[in-house]
């Protein structure tokens, strides 16, 4: 019988096994330090797996540094090394991971010239996007639609104004004309905003926001999804696209 309750012992499988062990080299390290020195045969019987299978097991804690062996009467037996050895072990890995973090970002931060797409559902996933706007804490320009923007993020949206003002993040945009819209533009001065209407006749339920490098499409209607494009190049010829309509709209 166990000197922990069975809760606890699944606990430490489970911590176990993030630490690298599978399920079954969790299972007999735990019987193992429970037991002291044994032979396989009181081990298997320990941890209620088969003897054969529990020969490869600790062969391979063996391997991993968390077991040894020693002959008693001409029978080999194991011993669990201490569970120091096991946070030893975690902290190298820690360490080699620490050191090849250089070259991980390198490869991360360096896409190819190729860009990176990434899908969000719902009103969260787009409050994700939105962050990543502020993160930036640079000039951003949005063509959108501002009543369908209060309507699903109203929640949000004003907290997210008044946060970008904070920042000195200053915006341009481009937007369907409506109540909302000429209220935002009336606003514009005092929350760094400059704004530009387009006629109510163009039908959209949407917004896109062109950021840093990246360029961001949101839908407002049925289905609530955001698409995040990272892509320096797309993100120029999307800034291009607006500067030239910005300029044929009045003030």
């Amino acid at each position: 019988m166990s000197k922990l309750p069975a809760n606890m012992i699944q606990d430490l499988q489970n911590i176990l096994k993030t630490f690298g062990l599978s399920p079954k080299e969790a299972q007999v390290y735990l019987g193992l330090l429970e037991l002291g020195s044994s032979a396989v045969q009181k081990i298997a019987r320990k941890s209620e797996l088969p003897r054969a299978s529990v020969y490869d097991i600790l062969d391979e804690l063996a391997k991993k540094g968390l077991v040894s062996t020693f002959a008693q009467k001409g029978v080999k037996h194991y011993t669990a090394e201490n569970p120091e050895k096991l946070f030893k072990l975690a902290q190298d890995r820690a360490r080699l991971l620490e050191s090849a973090l250089p070259q991980l970002q390198a490869l991360y931060q360096s896409p190819q010239d190729r860009p990176m797409v990434r899908l969000f559902y719902g009103k969260e996933g787009m409050k994700v996007i939105l962050e990543e706007v502020l993160e930036s804490k640079s000039e951003f320009l949005t063509f959108s639609s501002a009543e369908d923007l209060f309507i699903v993020l109203d929640d949000y949206f004003p907290e997210f104004v008044k946060r970008r003002v904070a920042l000195k993040i200053p915006a341009r945009v481009i937007t369907r004309d409506s109540a909302k819209a000429r209220e935002r533009k009336q606003l514009g001065s005092k929350e760094l905003r400059q704004v530009r209407l387009i006629s109510a006749a163009y039908d959209f339920h949407g917004m896109k926001m062109i950021f840093g490098n990246k360029v961001a499409l949101f839908t407002f209607y049925k289905d609530l999804i955001a698409v995040l494009i990272e892509s320096e190049e797309l993100a120029k010829i999307e800034r291009a696209q607006f500067e030239l309509v910005w300029k044929t709209l009045s003030k």
